[in-house]
């Protein structure tokens, strides 16, 4: 037995026609298999044939393997792809307007390669001989009847948003079974199966086929409504992948080959669900509730999709006060910082950081607006309080002091800005001459760069705090002690202060003679020795020498320079003596005079303005 497809119809809602094809040498279509479907191919019962005599090969039809005896057929026959629309077939008119054409028609043309609306035609299968080998059907693969899919969130997701539609397109199939030969004369019988193939119920089937003129009609199962050489059959409704078979018997009447054209037609309801998707925003901005003025301010914006919908070309717009700059917007003359997305899938978040610098103190905003189609804008106003922190640093200390006394410096912290200040560092470095003691609040000295320093936690609004560092003076002069405080990176106080230590003058000298007593005419050594034992140095010393009657100087020895007028010697001021300093001025003299000779010197310095007066006697004799 060999299958001869009459085609696949794939029907609008309205109905739709399936093409059929001719008995005789039938080609090898491609089989369709349905998911769970195995059709097996249907045994006839034998045919009578009383009159005449079956030839041998008239025995083989029933089974699948062609006939040994058979005139030479070819194994395979060729046909070209039929000409069937995919989807979208035109509306076809009413069944009782297709039966009426049908009546008036005898013979069935090719149909043009494109059909119209306008004109109505069926495709005929051309003559074996002319046909070319087929090409696959590209027909869509039909699953049997299931509910529809009902698509969720997660569809959304993997499917970029937007669920795949959800397809049901009613398609019914006509397959015509046939022996390969009978002799001329005998009864030829053959079935026409019609299977609902596609997803939903169809109704109102009807069945064309059409016989050559010289055959005769002699039954059918269901019996059909003759129609001259026309056959129909009404067969009602069909579920999916339901079927329906209908046994013809007729005897040819020429030993040309057996022609027929089985056709189907059916309506059909179908019913479809589409998901309606749609966006919805969630707009989340969190960032500082303040900060210090020159510190950077970060919002962190989370936008998230809690809708069952793509957000395409999400915006996301931010337009901070004038208090909050950023880069972009003092390169252009925008107002609002601008971020754009592709898509934002259903249960997505993105997450974004606007970073702005705080310039003006107060309270500043910054407005911030996710949008995309079909969706609700969502809007964000964030408020932060930019503090202007402040700090100033003074220094209390007394203006003079002597030498050896211990001054107390006293550091006073004001925090006088509109905010509490962060964290405070301060340090007060001292001179040489100024010895540290102590310090309060925990300071710590560095004796190698003569420096304290001290940690302080952030200071309230308004706030005071002091610290006292206690020294030692060792030298007089004018000593600076210079203090910083920094609070953050950005807020510093620098201070200084001068004390003026003073020392006490102690300035002594001996004066001293060689030998004694002394020949006449011999020389001796009178020498003159400044110590400064006081506490500051001594400055513009000055010394006089007078010498007695009987003495004549023959020498001096002195860091300056001198001048001799008689009997006195005037020495040019020595213009400092520093602490522990000394100095000698030697003088050498002869006496001219037997007895008691004198050597005085008078000392002063602008420390010690009266005059020191010291002398030295020597006796001088006849050898």
């Amino acid at each position: 037995m060999r299958k001869v497809y009459a085609g696949l119809l794939v029907a609008t809602i309205a109905g739709g026609v399936v093409l059929g094809t001719s008995f005789g040498q039938s080609p090898e279509l491609p089989k369709l298999t349905l998911p769970g479907d195995s059709p097996k191919d249907p045994v006839l019962p034998p045919l009578k044939a009383p009159d005449l005599t079956m030839p041998p090969a008239a025995e083989a039809p029933v089974k699948s393997e062609p006939a040994a005896k058979l005139p030479e057929i070819p194994a395979k026959l060729e046909m070209p792809a039929l000409d069937i629309p995919k989807m979208d077939l035109p509306a076809l008119p009413p069944v009782k307007e297709q039966l009426k054409e049908i009546k008036d028609l005898k013979d069935l043309k090719e149909p043009a390669k494109t059909a119209t609306p306008e004109k109505k035609t069926e495709p005929a299968i051309p003559e074996p001989k002319k046909i070319e080998a087929p090409k696959p059907l590209d027909l869509p693969k039909m699953e049997p009847a299931a509910e529809p899919k009902k698509h969720s969130l997660e569809d959304n997701k993997k499917t970029g948003g937007a669920a795949a539609a959800v397809k049901s397109v009613p398609a019914v199939s006509i397959e015509a079974i046939a022996p390969g030969m009978v002799a001329l004369g005998q009864n030829l019988t053959y079935e026409l199966v019609i299977r609902n193939v596609g997803p939903t119920f169809v109704q109102q089937i009807r069945v064309d086929d059409e016989i050559p003129s010289s055959a005769k009609y002699l039954s059918s199962d269901p019996p059909a409504e003759v129609l001259g050489d026309r056959l129909q059959w009404s067969l009602g409704s069909l579920e999916a992948n339901g079927e329906k078979r209908i046994r013809v018997s007729v005897k040819p009447g020429t030993e040309a080959e057996f022609h027929s054209k089985p056709t189907v037609t059916f309506s059909s309801q179908t019913s479809m669900q589409v998901q309606i998707s749609r966006p919805k925003l969630q707009l989340d901005v969190v960032a500082a509730e303040a900060v210090s003025l020159g510190d950077e301010v970060v919002f962190d914006i989370k936008v998230t999709n809690t809708g069952n919908g793509a957000a395409q070309k999400l915006l996301l717009e931010a337009e901070p006060s004038k208090g909050l700059s950023h880069p972009q917007l003092q390169q252009t003359s925008l107002t609002k910082v601008q971020a754009e997305f592709a898509t934002l899938q259903p249960g997505e978040t993105k997450s974004v950081k606007l970073r702005t610098q705080a310039i003006q103190a107060g309270q500043q905003t910054c407005n911030i607006v996710a949008s995309t189609f079909g969706a609700e804008k969502m809007v964000s106003t964030v408020n932060v309080q930019i503090l202007q922190p402040n700090i100033q640093l003074k220094l209390n200390h007394p203006q003079r002091c002597m030498v050896r006394a211990e001054p107390v410096f006293k550091l006073e912290l004001h925090s006088n800005g509109s905010s509490p200040t962060p964290p405070v560092q301060m340090a007060a470095a001292f001179p040489e001459g100024l010895e540290f003691i102590s310090a309060s609040d925990s300071g710590v000295y560095d004796p190698v760069n003569k420096t304290v320093t001290w940690s302080l936690p952030s200071q309230p609004a308004g706030g005071k705090k002091v610290i006292s560092i206690k020294a030692r003076a060792n030298a007089a002069g004018n000593l600076a002690v210079r203090a910083i405080a920094q609070a953050g990176s950005k807020i510093e106080s620098r201070v200084e202060g001068i004390v003026a230590v003073e020392g006490v003058p102690a300035l002594q000298f001996e004066v001293n003679g060689s030998a004694d007593p002394v020949e006449l005419g011999k020389e001796t050594v009178y020498e003159v020795k400044l110590v400064n034992k006081g506490t500051c140095a001594c400055t513009n010393i000055r010394l006089q020498a007078i010498l007695s009657d009987g003495l004549t100087v023959t020498g001096v020895t002195s860091p300056v320079p001198y001048k001799l007028q008689g009997t006195t010697l005037n020495f040019d001021p020595l213009s400092k003596l520093g602490m522990k300093g000394e100095q000698v001025i030697r003088v050498k003299v002869t006496g001219g005079k037997p007895g008691d000779q004198r050597f005085k010197a008078l000392v002063s310095c602008d420390q010690i303005k009266q005059p020191v007066v010291k002398e030295e006697s020597t006796s001088f004799y006849q050898p």
